[in-house]
């Protein structure tokens, strides 16, 4: 009896470890699932840190198992590099130029093709804004000629596009290369005449507020000559016209016209169908929730105005952006489409 007893004990509880094992073995595929994703941005001193760290969260919160890292760099060059070396599985500072060019191998990608970038989004349609301190006496962007001025992040897309336009024009700054923390301190205590920053149309970075407070800041304008002269040597060059008062964040300004640049998003062709199917069906679908960043226009589509931007300086989307767009019957151009697409 005693021993049935015994028996009956060991059974059960043989039974029930069973199950515990079982339930683990369940729940461990679960959790393995969960793919890290690691994400290149910019200098967390940018006006467009916050955005990005939104954006990793906005992938977080609606792509299944998928966990995003955002990981601090010097910008497009850095993050380019790093696509290449699969440190980054995509980014979120590469601009329309700066996809062109390494798909192609030209400008300073000469010689360092890239076929397997692919576009995974675009967000933006930014400026990019001279500012000089006012006591500075430049009022032209000639008058930086021989003046010491900061281009942007070394090594970054707004640096390249700087320092071309002003190349094709004769005009040669004596380059101050810094970060931007180094050039927004440099701008204060007068050691430069300004620096050049990206910021979204209609709005003006915070680092020119920031240097607003101590020393007056003014912004250059081209001239539709000096204009005229850029477009045929840099045609991936988007240009800006922001009519006067239309700038918010800063005291009202002139007419200003300047080359700009299409912001978005850099991956490569192996990040996972799946996981760029997802992204961009969130956008679709919840992308308004990322204009609290005020990154973006208002009422920017993500999916329509990718596709729209990316004509103008064609290099192949991401598979699994081309796959969502064929679900919800948006029609992609044949030349964004990708060699390892399949329907």
């Amino acid at each position: 009896m005693k021993r049935s007893l015994m028996n009956r004990c060991f059974i059960a509880v043989t039974i029930l470890m069973v199950a515990v094992v079982l339930q683990l073995a369940l729940v461990a595929p679960a959790t393995a699932k969960v793919r890290e994703l690691m994400m290149g941005s910019t200098s967390s001193r940018s006006s467009m840190y916050p955005f990005m760290v939104a954006f990793a969260g906005f992938v977080n919160k609606y792509v299944p198992d998928v966990h995003v890292t955002v990981v601090e760099s010097t910008s497009t060059l850095e993050n380019i590099d790093r696509l290449r070396s699969k440190d980054f599985d995509f980014e979120v500072s590469g601009s329309l130029s700066a996809g062109y060019q390494v798909y192609h191998g030209i400008q300073r990608y000469e010689g360092k093709a890239f076929p397997e970038i692919r576009r995974l989004y675009i967000y933006q349609v930014a400026a990019t804004m001279y500012g000089v301190r006012q006591d500075s006496g430049v009022k032209t962007i000639g008058d930086l000629h021989g003046k010491r001025f900061s281009a942007g992040i070394p090594g970054s897309q707004t640096e390249a596009n700087v320092r071309g336009a002003l190349g094709v024009l004769g005009i040669e700054p004596k380059w101050y290369a810094a970060s931007l923390a180094d050039a927004t301190a440099a701008l204060k205590d007068g050691r430069i005449v300004g620096f050049a920053k990206g910021s979204a149309k209609g709005n003006i970075a915070s680092n020119f507020i920031e240097v607003n407070t101590v020393r007056p800041v003014n912004f250059l304008s081209f001239t539709e000559e000096q204009k005229a002269k850029v477009v045929p040597k840099m045609p991936w060059l988007p240009w800006v016209h922001q009519p006067a008062g239309s700038v918010k964040g800063f005291k009202p300004l002139g007419d200003i016209l300047v080359h700009g640049f299409i912001a978005g998003s850099l991956t490569t062709k192996d990040l996972p169908e799946d996981i760029a199917y997802g992204i961009t069906k969130a956008l679709h679908q919840h992308g308004e929730e990322l204009q609290a960043t005020g990154k973006m226009l208002p009422g920017w589509k993500f999916v329509e105005s990718t596709i729209e931007y990316q004509k103008t300086a064609p290099t192949p989307l991401h598979a699994g952006f081309v796959r969502y767009c064929t679900e919800i019957g948006l029609q992609v151009p044949k030349e964004l489409i990708p060699p390892e697409y399949s329907k």
